[in-house]
């Protein structure tokens, strides 16, 4: 993707009004998958199965995938190796002021 493309992402995937359908109404670049199905992916194998569906479809249409709600280091491993690009939740960070985020990316950037 070039500097100044637009990104837009499906939010919360596979909850409420984000369908299937939204994915050929619009024209996405992004599916999040909701942290609903990371929250409980390992411990449920149905849920787990939807999850690799999930990555599945968008791999198939080209789409890069985000994972929210990731807490654990296993969650990620997961995910990572079904083919999420791309993680977010507390393994990594909790939520920041914008101040408190410049003071954390010039503390991270240094390592």
């Amino acid at each position: 993707m070039t500097h100044g493309s637009t990104i837009l992402a499906l939010d919360d995937f596979g909850t409420g009004y984000s369908s299937l359908s939204m994915l050929n109404q619009l024209p996405f670049s992004t599916l999040k998958i909701d942290q609903s199905f990371v929250r409980s992916m390992l411990i449920n194998h149905s849920t787990q199965t939807l999850v690799e569906a999930i990555i599945a479809i968008a791999k198939a249409i080209k789409l890069r995938i985000v994972a929210e709600g990731v807490e654990t280091l296993e969650e990620e491993k997961f995910l990572l190796e079904a083919g999420v690009e791309f993680t977010q939740g507390f393994l990594r960070a909790r939520p920041m002021t914008m101040e408190v985020l410049l003071d954390w990316l010039r503390k991270h950037s240094q390592q």
